[in-house]
Formats: structure tokens, C-alpha cells, sequence
């Protein structure tokens, strides 16, 4: 698609549909990237990781208003603490940027590749009813999709010069990946919002907006 477009550069931004990004300073993503230098083709985000209470979720409205408790996910692929780098920039004469394993990590020959300061923020809202959230994970862990991710980005020889960080990839820990952790702590997961602050509370005040989901 980008190769066949007439445009010299066309950003792409690759998201799950229980995330929310947005950019610092009460700016939209595409305010954020107006104001860059072009010399950045990568922009990461941190992750502010929002827990469920008793509260029930409508379809159709700002799941920031039902889950505002929160907090910074902690397990980064980059020396700028973030947690993936779901913005990349199609250029038609420089060589391409490939994405990773849930947009954590990225591979160029043009690699490394300066990336800004200034984070963009994603909300992610990845739990919903217990009892749904439970079976999608335990689905995932049955179906071994982390570990057939892993060996299809492992196996293309245009990602392989990358950060040599694809391994760490889901596993914070050598004995677990996520998944497996999130279902296997599940219960209490439903209970940590009661002593979780608002997510505001978490960014600097200047970025404490959710720019464009208003």
C-alpha cells in the first residue's frame, strides 16, 4: 500500500483495538507528529495500563471515564522506557522499518534509529468481565500464539538485524510469559483499582489529557 501511494512518507500507526493513544501536551497523534523533525521515522509510547472495577462498561462510550485507576507498565524495549513503538514512518527512499511482536520492537537496516524524547501515551483497557477476560487468556495460552509470533519474526531474515531484544518479547519473567501471569493472577488483578490512583496522577500535569478521545 505504501509503495504503491504517490506520498514521499506516510506514517503508520499499529494498534490493538483495547488501545488509546494519544500524544503529550494536549496534543492528538497527529498534532504530535506535525511538530516533530523529520529525522524521526519511530516514535514509541509508554503504556498506562487501566484496571476494572465494579463499574459496568457501555459499549460506545470512554472506557477512561469507567477504569480512570491505573498504572505505567514497567517492561520497556528501549533505552526511552517504552513499552512499544506503534508509530513508524514509510519512506519511499529509505529502507523499511518492520514491526514486531505486538508492535513492541522494531528492525531496519537503517537501525539504530533516533526516536524523540517526548512519549506519546497509549491507554490500554485489556481487561473486561472476568470471566471473559479468563478464557481469552487461557485460549492464548492453549493456542501457544506468543511462541508462534516469536518463531515467525525469528524466521524473517529482514527483521533479524534488530535490537537483538525479540526474545524478552512477553516474557518479563525467564520462566513466564505475560499471558501467563495475567491469567494466573486474574482475581487479583479485579481487586487492585481500590488502592490504584487515577491515572492523571501518573503523568506529568501538562500530559494528563486524553487528547482526541474526548
Amino acid at each position: 500500500m505504501s509503495i504503491k501511494s504517490s506520498k514521499e512518507n506516510i506514517w503508520w500507526l499499529f494498534i490493538d483495538a483495547d488501545e488509546f493513544p494519544h500524544g503529550p501536551s494536549n496534543k492528538t497523534l497527529k498534532q504530535h507528529l506535525k511538530s516533530l523533525p523529520s529525522i524521526y521515522r519511530v516514535v514509541g509510547s509508554r503504556f498506562v495500563n487501566h484496571y476494572p472495577n465494579k463499574n459496568k462498561f457501555y459499549p460506545g462510550s470512554n472506557p477512561i471515564n469507567t477504569y480512570p485507576k491505573a498504572l505505567i507498565d514497567e517492561i520497556f524495549y528501549c533505552d526511552n522506557c517504552h513499552t512499544k513503538h506503534q508509530l513508524l514512518r514509510y519512506d519511499k527512499n529509505m529502507p523499511n522499518i518492520f514491526t514486531g511482536p505486538g508492535y513492541h520492537i522494531f528492525a531496519s537496516k537503517s537501525c539504530p534509529l533516533p526516536e524523540p524524547a517526548q512519549s506519546i501515551y497509549t491507554h490500554h483497557f485489556q481487561y473486561r468481565e472476568i470471566n471473559a477476560t479468563s478464557k481469552r487468556l487461557k485460549k492464548i495460552i492453549t493456542e501457544k500464539r506468543t511462541q508462534k509470533m516469536l518463531e515467525k519474526w525469528r524466521k524473517d531474515p529482514r527483521k533479524l538485524k534488530t535490537k537483538d531484544n525479540y526474545g524478552s518479547v512477553f516474557r518479563p519473567r525467564e520462566d513466564k510469559h505475560q499471558w501467563e501471569i495475567r491469567w494466573e493472577k486474574i482475581r487479583e488483578t479485579y481487586k487492585m483499582h481500590e488502592s490504584l490512583p487515577h491515572w492523571n496522577a501518573l503523568v506529568p500535569k501538562e500530559d494528563a489529557f486524553f487528547a482526541g478521545w474526548q
